[in-house]
């Protein structure tokens, strides 16, 4: 499932017997229920939903010294809203069948800090995050789990600049399903940026303003 028709067709003639492209926005509330119904309707249960529709890099990047209401909208709308809207679709209807189910969260690293220039789209995947920590507590003993990665940089067409220790999406995307099928709660693929992450967060606010202009 992806907006792009184009990378679905592809996907689609690579594997003929196994891959069902579906168009959707996951910013149109109303094309996540259509889609969902239509897989219903023919009987279709997934048991792993990996959620990783969102606006980062370029897409997410903002003035750090001007709050713009709107943008901190969009990102909730499809970081945040995009997401909670497969679990309000299916989370009860498979639990109800007791089908054994994973929904998986591409979170962030900046859930941990929230350097400048991204406080909506760290906002957004605080929210999302703390969401599936309260799913995970509520759903303990159900058909259903829900999982979280914390990933750093990612090699995608929005990342500018040179980044050190990023991944590609095809490393992230093989490290998430080979660690989901292993059954953990909690993934962070990145232990550069988890741990420099944490750091930042635990120092004193004015070490960390030296830090800042320092980089900056």
């Amino acid at each position: 499932m992806a907006r792009s028709l184009d990378k679905l067709t592809t996907l689609a003639n690579e594997f003929p017997d196994s891959f069902l492209p579906i168009v959707c926005d996951v910013s149109d509330e109303n094309a996540i229920k259509n889609v969902s119904n239509n897989l219903k309707k023919k009987n279709y249960f997934p048991n792993l939903f990996f959620l990783n529709a969102g606006l980062a890099g370029e897409e997410a990047a903002e003035n750090p010294r001007k709050i713009e209401a709107a943008h901190h909208h969009k990102m909730m709308v499809i970081n945040y809203f995009g997401v909670l809207g497969w679990i309000e679709e299916w989370a009860e209807y498979l639990n109800l069948k007791e089908k054994p189910t994973t929904f998986v969260l591409t979170s962030s690293v900046n859930v941990f800090f929230a350097p400048p220039g991204s406080a909506a789209y760290s906002a957004s995947k605080a929210a999302i995050t703390k969401t599936f920590e309260s799913l995970q507590r509520s759903y303990f003993d159900t058909c259903l789990r829900f999982l979280i990665v914390y990933p750093g940089p990612i090699a995608t067409k929005g990342l500018k600049g040179n980044v050190p220790f990023t991944w590609s999406a095809e490393k992230l995307a093989k490290y998430m399903v080979e660690h989901t099928l292993k059954g953990q709660y909690t993934m962070e693929p990145s232990l550069f940026y988890s741990v420099v992450t944490r750091l930042l967060n635990w120092l004193p606010g004015r070490i960390v303003d030296k830090i800042l202009k320092k980089v900056l």
